[in-house]
């Protein structure tokens, strides 16, 4: 004897080696709609977890950046100057294209020194504990 498993759209018993229930046979409309109801449900918890771990990352980087300058005092989020500052940038350039053995020495001497927003102080501040 087969088992039998109650339909999930009637509620009637029906043999678990049946696809459909022959009693009410539901449409493919009312199978899509539960297909996509769970997705959704799935999809959801899936992306407010991406969304927590975005927001812990992002987080975890703002605190990376804040740094307390050693000149002023101030304490603020601050951003490395040849990555994030048009004239290094450009100056980098300059000696690149011009001389190469200098350009290599500004790179390595200002390579991950955050900047100021203040006084301007370059590599001249230090990571600012909790």
């Amino acid at each position: 004897m087969s088992e039998f498993i109650n339909c999930q759209y009637c509620g009637q018993p029906r043999p678990k080696k049946i696809q459909t229930c022959p009693y009410c046979k539901p449409t493919a409309n009312q199978i899509l709609k539960n297909g996509i109801d769970k997705t959704a449900e799935k999809f959801s918890s899936v992306a407010s977890h991406i969304a927590t771990k975005a927001e812990q990352h992002e987080a975890a980087a703002i605190k990376a950046r804040t740094r307390t300058c050693m000149v002023c005092n101030r304490t603020s989020e601050m951003k490395t100057w040849l990555g994030n500052h048009s004239a290094p940038q450009f100056i980098f350039l300059v000696l690149a294209f011009a001389f190469f053995i200098p350009a290599l020495i500004f790179a390595a001497y200002f390579w991950g020194k955050y900047k100021c927003p203040a006084c301007g102080a370059i590599g001249k501040n230090i990571v600012s504990q909790p």
